[in-house]
């Protein structure tokens, strides 16, 4: 399979590992140089990132899943949009 990204973009592969006592999770890498070009982004340290924000997987709508780093004080209305969409459906 191809993976198409556009001319700027970076490729990287990693394996992933089930995780969790019953394997519902499966856990993966972010690489680093990711995470330090996010918190530049911001104007902080990466260890200040890593405390203040949390990775936000979406999915379900198109092919594939698309990351996002979410503030930690934003999760809440986020949980709540998703726990009404649950509702709905």
């Amino acid at each position: 399979m191809e993976i198409k990204a556009p001319l700027d973009s970076y490729k990287r592969v990693f394996r992933m590992q089930a995780a969790g006592a019953d394997g519902k999770t499966t856990r993966t890498t972010i690489p680093r140089d990711i995470v330090q070009k996010e918190a530049a982004k911001r104007g902080i340290e990466v260890k200040e990132f890593l405390k203040n924000f949390r990775v936000v997987w979406m999915y379900n709508s198109f092919e594939g899943a698309i990351t996002n780093f979410v503030p930690v004080e934003e999760l809440e209305s986020l949980e709540n949009d998703t726990e009404k969409k649950k509702e709905e459906q």
